[in-house]
Parts: structure tokens; sequence; C-alpha cells
């Protein structure tokens, strides 16, 4: 860990001081990181992978990641199952849990449900996504919104905390071809 200490002397003329000798301590991130790629896994097999642009780490060993956050879940036989992405993302070390904020979606790439908040929690021990926030999820054929969330991480179930209401997508049907004989 890495540490930047400025020191500034400084003459005060009022007090009669020649000089007196002050100190201010860097508050930035401890670490900086770029092009970050974290796995998590469990009995060496892969659970989730996190990729960053750009990971600061801070003193108290929380972690900010400025410039978006990407997660990818993975089910049982390391296929990826969901992935979440975000603008900004946090990590908060004394509680165990990321926060994923700005334009944050998260995918079931099996079954292609779609959500979108300003706001997603990925609690890694519980292995499940929460939030307070104002949800929208589309499926193959409906969408639902309302208020918080429960899912679990690979993004199979969820419930919506106070739904608001579901629209039904209707699908077009694809022109029909008339078979015409030729004499």
């Amino acid at each position: 860990m890495s540490c930047i200490l400025f020191s500034i002397s400084s003459c005060n003329e009022n007090n009669g001081n020649n000089s007196t000798l002050s100190q201010e301590t860097y508050e930035g991130p401890s670490i900086a990181l770029e092009d970050v790629e974290i796995l998590f896994s469990d009995s060496a097999v892969v659970k989730v992978k996190l990729i960053a642009p750009t990971q600061h780490i801070l003193e108290n060993d929380d972690m900010e990641f400025p410039n978006g956050i990407f997660l990818q879940f993975y089910n049982k036989e390391e296929r990826i199952i969901s992935t979440l992405k975000g603008n900004r993302g946090f990590f908060f070390n004394q509680k165990n849990y990321y926060r994923a904020e700005g334009d944050v979606h998260m995918i079931n790439l099996f079954t292609r449900d779609e959500l979108s908040s300003e706001e997603l929690i990925w609690e890694p021990n519980d292995e499940q996504i929460k939030t307070e926030k104002f949800v929208t999820i589309k499926t193959e054929d409906e969408i639902h919104t309302g208020e918080g969330l429960i899912a679990d991480q690979d993004f199979v179930k969820y419930k919506i905390i106070k739904p608001t209401g579901t629209i039904s997508i209707e699908k077009e049907n694809p022109p029909s071809v008339k078979a015409s004989k030729a004499n």
C-alpha cells in the first residue's frame, strides 16, 4: 500500500514565528489499478468475474470503480448465466457488498430477461441482487415495473417488492405467404 504525504511550510508574520510546518494528508485512493479482472470462486469453480477499467482501493479497504463495473455470474458448469453492468461501482468492505449505480442493467443470458434500474446491490455471501429503487424487467412477452427487488445472482428467480404495473407485449406474426398454383 502506498500513501502520499504532502508537507507545506509557510511563514506566519503575525505571531512572530519564522516558519511553521503543517501537514496535509492525501485523501484519495491508496491504490489505483487499471484493467481489473477479479475472479470469485468456490472449491476452484469460478462463480463470478468482475471486470472494471479502473479500481481505486481506499484506506479502509472499500473500493470504487469510477469508470464502470461489469459482473459475469457463472452456473455450475462454469457457463455465464447472467451479467450486470453499471456506470459506477463500489465495494463496501465492512458489510461485504457491491453497489452498481447509474445506468444499471442485468441480463439472464438463457431466458433473455432484462432488468434495468439506477442502482443494484450484489451481496456475495447471500448470492443475491437487491435494490430499493425503481426497476423495470422486460421478459419475452411482458414488461414489469415497480420499486424494490430481490433476485438471485443468476437472475433466474426474482421478486419486485412493490409492483406498479405489467404490460403485455404482443409479438407481430410474420406475414403469411399464400401459395398460388401456376397453370
